[in-house]
């Protein structure tokens, strides 16, 4: 049994779900380009990492996101072209839909993370990203996406395309945390287009 979990190759992110109790799923792009799942159970320990069943393809240095819709797990990914992607699949079954372009702002270097954030009621999943300096999100609801550049109403990062994570909970409140002013800030917004202020958490220095 292989009890560690997978190790992705040098360089490349990695995104964590889990799908119900005592279950772990874990994305990363291979060295092709595939984007590769391993899961674990207590029962079974961790699986080899193999290619999603849709044979999807991202750029090799792409940051995933990852997050729970009701039953289905969700996946996104930056191709080649730096056009954000996601594909979507049950948690109990092995079969991945096609991939989908996502109707974003195509960055223009490679951004080093995706934030997923998600809300069940309201049914919205926002998913956000570094453009330079400038966040990005782009929305999903009532069926379709949304796109909005956030430069002008959240404060910018001071490190190009650097790091960031995102988390949300019902309602659609979102907080974001990433580099500003060479410090780890929040900025939070409390509802769906509602006002990114920042957060109550206290700069963390960013070394």
């Amino acid at each position: 049994m292989n009890t560690a979990i997978p190790a992705p190759p040098a360089g490349t992110g990695s995104a964590l779900v889990t799908p119900e109790l005592n279950m772990l799923r874990t994305y990363y792009i291979g060295s092709d380009g595939s984007v590769l799942q391993a899961g674990y159970t207590p029962q079974n320990d961790w699986t080899a990492p193999v290619a999603i069943s849709n044979g999807a393809k991202a750029h090799l240095a792409s940051p995933i996101g990852v997050t729970m819709v009701k039953d289905d797990i969700w996946l996104f990914w930056f191709s080649d072209q730096k056009q954000l992607q996601y594909t979507t699949s049950t948690y109990t079954e092995s079969t991945w839909s096609a991939v989908q372009n996502i109707s974003a702002t195509i960055p223009k270097e490679l951004p080093r993370s995706i934030g997923v954030a998600r809300s069940d009621t309201p049914d919205v999943t926002q998913i956000f990203y570094l453009d330079g300096i400038e966040m990005q999100q782009a929305q999903y609801s009532n069926n379709g996406w949304s796109n909005s550049n956030l430069g002008s109403s959240t404060p910018n990062s001071s490190i190009s395309n650097g790091p960031m994570a995102a988390v949300g909970w019902n309602d659609t409140a979102v907080r974001l945390y990433y580099v500003d002013d060479n410090a780890i800030v929040e900025v939070a917004s409390e509802s769906t287009y509602g006002t990114w202020e920042l957060g109550t958490m206290d700069p963390d220095d960013y070394d």
